[in-house]
């Protein structure tokens, strides 16, 4: 009877799991579509420029207004002018975001190289 009892309950804990980990998908392919489209926001500045600082990562937090416009709230980097470039590159570019909160605190790491 106990053996019948410790297999019920590591598979509640699978079903659990499982469930969990469905859900936490979905939140990441939504977080991916936005990560994709400040990548490639990035990506046309550098390709039109020519930056003199490359290899350097940034943390940068950001929150969408009511029109699903990039408000850039905070860039964690050494370098100035890589801070300068994010905020002025991201804030105020418009997004195509489904389902989103407004006020939310997103967070995304950016690195530039070569």
């Amino acid at each position: 009877m106990r053996k019948i009892s410790l297999v019920l309950v590591a598979v509640m804990f699978l079903v659990n799991g499982s469930v969990f980990a469905n859900s936490e998908s979905v939140k990441v392919e939504r977080k991916k579509s936005l990560t994709i489209q400040v990548s490639e926001i990035l990506q046309r500045e550098i390709d039109d420029l020519e930056l003199d600082f490359v290899n350097i990562t940034a943390d940068v937090k950001f929150t969408l207004n009511k029109n699903r416009e990039i408000v850039v709230l905070y860039v964690s980097t050494k370098d100035s002018e890589m801070e300068h470039f994010v905020k002025s590159t991201l804030n105020y570019k418009k997004v195509d975001l489904e389902n989103y909160r407004k006020g939310r605190v997103y967070s995304i790491p950016v690195l530039i190289q070569e």
